[in-house]
């Protein structure tokens, strides 16, 4: 019989060997694949905002927190669908490992691109975490923003038979989508407003001609204003409104007309003088705004010898707003008797076209 004799330090080799071999093996069955009932995810449902406008706010990220209930470490595999359209990413970790009775956070993170179509958007995305499946809602709202130059129009002075044009034009500012325009004016007729088009988008402006066409004014000042909108979501418009004036010319109008007075006295010796020489002015105003010819005759004579002569009979021009004396010269014979003497003048009042 041959007896072997092991060392004292074999021995205890062998055994911490044993040993190491015992705890990886319960170390190796201590870790199993999640199933639904090992784990809770929280919150099921998660909602993204992201914004296209002034700025591009298109980045977000959400998280979910594994609990593991389970007395022994699990993992498992996470999966997201549909798959996302090519302008959006939702990118995150494809598994993950909760230790036994412990949570874990995982996080996604969600990257959005400019949409060609410009439409707002919402998706819904299902994440598939350890077999509990979680949702989560992306939202893209693309704002728009029109600009208007200039925001008021001045047509100035404008005579009736002119017809003046002036424009304004509307432009987008942001360029992610075309802004469907909506537009009026408030006022009279004789403003109308023609547009390039009824849609805009950034690069491609739209131009409005306002055509001024007068009709017979009775004052001077006329006002319009010129109102856009939209039907297109999430649109502002600065300003929405073009404020428009013109001063109408009014045509020649001639002003009333009043009796003039003029005293004669015979102040000289009888045989002295054969006859005494007044002058005297009749006012003559324009009350409109266009040039006004006057012309003017003696339509009554006093009587008594006495006459009106017209001292300059050829047709004057009296602008707008503005007035002119007609100067007459009254001639009273020495011998004419004492008394009041009336004549009468016609005035003719007419505009440069005769009318």
């Amino acid at each position: 019989m041959v007896i072997w004799m092991i060392p004292d330090w074999a021995k205890n080799l062998l055994v911490k060997l044993a040993i190491g071999t015992v705890i990886l093996f319960a170390l190796l069955n201590s870790m199993g694949t999640a199933g639904a009932s090992d784990i809770e995810v929280s919150p099921s449902h998660r909602d993204v905002s992201l914004t296209f406008g002034q700025s591009a706010d298109n980045t977000a990220s959400v998280s979910f927190t594994i609990t593991n209930n389970e007395n022994s470490t699990v993992s498992g595999n996470m999966g997201i669908s549909p798959t996302p359209p090519p302008h959006i990413t939702l990118t995150g970790p494809s598994s993950f490992t909760c230790g036994a009775n412990l949570t874990t956070t995982v996080q996604f993170t969600i990257v959005a691109l400019p949409s060609p179509s410009g439409e707002d958007e919402t998706y819904t995305f299902t994440i598939d975490i350890g077999g509990k499946p979680v949702t989560v809602t992306v939202t893209i709202t693309y704002h728009a923003k029109i600009e208007v130059s200039p925001v008021s129009i001045d047509f100035g002075r404008v005579p009736r038979t002119y017809n003046p044009t002036e424009t304004v034009t509307i432009s987008e500012v942001y360029g992610y989508k075309t802004v469907d325009i909506r537009s009026r004016i408030s006022g009279n007729s004789w403003l109308t407003a023609t547009l390039t088009d009824d849609a805009v988008k950034k690069g491609s402006p739209v131009t409005v001609t306002f055509q001024l066409t007068p009709g017979y004014p009775d004052h001077n000042d006329y006002s319009w204003t010129f109102f856009l909108s939209t039907i297109t979501s999430h649109t502002t418009i600065s300003p929405n409104s073009v404020y428009i004036k013109a001063y109408i010319l009014m045509p020649a109008k001639l002003g009333r007309l009043y009796d003039e007075e003029l005293d004669i006295t015979f102040d000289k010796p009888k045989g002295t003088v054969s006859k005494y020489e007044r002058d005297i002015d009749v006012r003559v105003r324009n009350e409109g705004d266009e040039t006004m010819q006057v012309s003017s005759s003696v339509s009554e004579s006093p009587g008594g010898g006495i006459s009106i002569e017209i001292i300059d009979s050829h047709k004057k021009d009296v602008t707008g707003k503005s007035s002119k004396n007609i100067e007459l010269r009254v001639v009273a014979p020495y011998n004419a008797p004492e008394g009041t003497y009336r004549g009468k003048l016609h005035i003719y009042a007419e505009d440069k076209d005769g009318n």
